[in-house]
């Protein structure tokens, strides 16, 4: 095709292409033209496309075309194709404008016309573009001042207030709204992972880095909801830190991960740094080390995974609250109720994250990462006693999960609310086939496997249940709730007879748990109580009794503990409890 004349654009379906202003315009329902932002890169590639309409694209004609004099990895131009099939695919249809043609290249399916381009809707498209974006359509980032988690939370549950109050003030006019939430233009999230680097000094090596670079890959490629590019090294050099503006030029993400490997005398060592583009700042860093093994090298990969991710997220929760509190969509309010400040388990912050969850359904009923949070709290406040309407709760959360059946009925997401709602039905045995289900599409990640092992616990397996918690401790990360699972750990272990293991973990709960965590935060209590009476250290736990009946507690009887599955099922436990002086009603 012949390049456009000064006055044409390129036409495909709902898009229009100008390869001279080089923006990308989208048409809306409303009869609009609206500019998208978009990587250069992407841009160049999708020129070639549109000047080679219905042939065959090879990738070495691609990689000449838009990077003619650097040497780059091919997953860069792998990058770039996924980020162009996000913003012009059909997502109803799951139609693609691109078709990749094995072993040959690829081939730009769409009909592509030439259509005159007004002056005026020529120029006013470029100046919005050029409002929007920078640096032939990549999204400029203004770095804003951190606020701080402790910030945050006043704004998140402040705003949960607002919510639950009827949240009024939403039903104002959206200015300019935020894009579409989980489309090609939503970089919320948005990951660009780098190699990890060597760090030993010895090429034998390499090999390490590599497969831990390949492992935090695959489990952020293989994420819901982020935007995602994977490896790539044209914009940065090894060892050094990376060039945050052209990594946002050339990718177009929020973030952007490090990280360095070694192996010490059998020992692996690695360091890994979240850095958020906007800000050009670090969001997030940790150092992991354990013996060298391939299992301790998807473990520490997961664990580098959960926790990026929940920096991601309250990032992202404080940077709506900061910038656009007045125009908050659907993702916003879902990343708020998964940001940190709201996940101790408190009756007070189950409210607030119902509050901000139910208001983001009322502006997408049919959002399935919303509604499997709303069918997992709803049943979670049930089975945790923070449920005022257990019954009312329960239907909430068993509507949530049936709409997702009927969306996606196979989708990881909508196993995972099924599950949570089976326990709260206690349909134990169908909610173990779900969960295992579950485990063997996400093997490495953890919470599974404690909701796992509270089943195994009621269904009377309390040897599988402590291998399950175990497993969970092992892979727990990011705001994972270490402490309770600490707790299970505790009564799994006495379960199994291991009573010095019990009262250790106990205690070790009991320390670890949040201020005001109700029925949850009393289980270590149980599990001490009733060993140090197993073990024959009556006073110990007859002093554990009247300290633990000191404060106000929902589990203030032997009947209250057997109200609890999972608890009623440890019949020794229920013995321990009466011998150390518990009440029985």
């Amino acid at each position: 095709m012949d390049v456009p004349l000064a006055n044409e654009m390129l036409a495909f379906e709902g898009w229009r292409f100008d390869p001279r202003a080089r923006c990308l315009l989208r048409h809306e329902s409303g009869g609009t033209w609206t500019p998208v932002p978009i990587g250069a890169r992407a841009l160049d590639i999708l020129a070639v496309f549109l000047e080679n309409p219905a042939a065959i694209v090879s990738k070495d004609m691609i990689m000449d075309a838009v990077w003619p004099s650097s040497v780059v990895e091919p997953n860069n131009l792998t990058v770039q194709i996924a980020t162009l099939r996000r913003i012009l695919d059909d997502p109803e249809t799951r139609r693609s404008c691109i078709q990749t043609v094995t072993g040959r290249g690829y081939r730009f399916v769409a009909p592509v016309t030439r259509v005159a381009a007004p002056t005026q809707e020529r120029d006013t498209a470029v100046a919005d573009v050029g409002a929007a974006s920078s640096d032939g359509g990549v999204m400029a980032f203004t770095p804003k001042p951190h606020r701080g988690i402790s910030t945050m939370a006043v704004g998140i549950i402040g705003l949960a207030t607002i919510l639950a109050a009827g949240g009024g003030w939403m039903s104002r006019t959206i200015a300019i709204p935020p894009p579409a939430a989980y489309s090609g233009q939503d970089r919320r999230e948005s990951v660009l992972v780098l190699p990890f680097d060597n760090s030993s000094g010895e090429p034998s090596q390499n090999g390490i880095a590599a497969s831990i670079t390949h492992d935090v890959t695959d489990l952020e490629a293989g994420s819901h909801a982020t935007a995602f590019a994977p490896a790539g090294t044209s914009v940065t050099s090894r060892g050094s830190s990376p060039d945050l503006r052209a990594i946002g030029r050339e990718y177009d993400v929020h973030f952007v991960l490090t990280g360095d490997v070694a192996d010490k005398d059998g020992r692996l060592i690695v360091s890994a740094t979240l850095y958020e583009v906007a800000g050009s700042r670090v969001v997030w860093s940790q150092h992991y080390e354990a013996a060298d093994g391939l299992d301790a090298r998807r473990s520490i990969a997961q664990r580098i995974y959960e926790s990026t991710w929940q920096a991601k997220v309250d990032v992202e929760a404080a940077r709506a609250l900061r910038e656009r509190p007045d125009h908050l969509d659907k993702r916003d309010l879902l990343l708020a109720s998964l940001a940190t400040p709201l996940q101790a388990p408190t009756k007070a912050n189950f409210l607030a994250r119902n509050a901000l969850i139910d208001r983001a359904l009322a502006l997408d009923p049919d959002s399935i990462p919303v509604l499997e949070r709303q069918a997992r709290n709803r049943a979670l406040a049930m089975l945790y006693g923070y449920s005022s309407d257990p019954s009312a709760d329960l239907a909430i959360a068993a509507k949530a999960a049936d709409r997702m059946l009927a969306l996606d009925p196979n989708a990881l997401l909508t196993l995972r609310a099924q599950s949570f709602v089976l326990r709260a039905q206690g349909k134990w045995d169908e909610a173990a086939a779900v969960l295992h289900r579950v485990i063997e599409m996400q093997p490495r990640e953890g919470n599974r496997r404690t909701e796992l092992g509270i089943v195994l616990l009621v269904q009377g397996h309390p040897r599988e249940a402590l291998e399950s918690f175990r497993i969970a401790r092992h892979l727990a990360g990011g705001s994972d709730p270490v402490y309770l699972i600490d707790a299970y750990i505790a009564l799994a272990s006495f379960a199994n007879g291991a009573l010095a293991e019990a009262i250790a973990q106990a205690r070790l709960a009991i320390a670890e748990f949040p201020p005001d965590s109700g029925r949850a935060g009393e289980f270590p209590w149980l599990a001490l109580i009733a060993a140090e009476s197993a073990r024959g250290e009556d006073a110990e736990a007859r002093g554990s009794v009247r300290a633990f009946l000191d404060t106000p507690r929902t589990l203030r009887t032997v009947a209250a503990v057997r109200n609890v599955p999972w608890l009623a099922a440890n019949l020794m436990l229920l013995d321990g409890l009466r011998s150390a002086g518990m009440p029985e009603q």
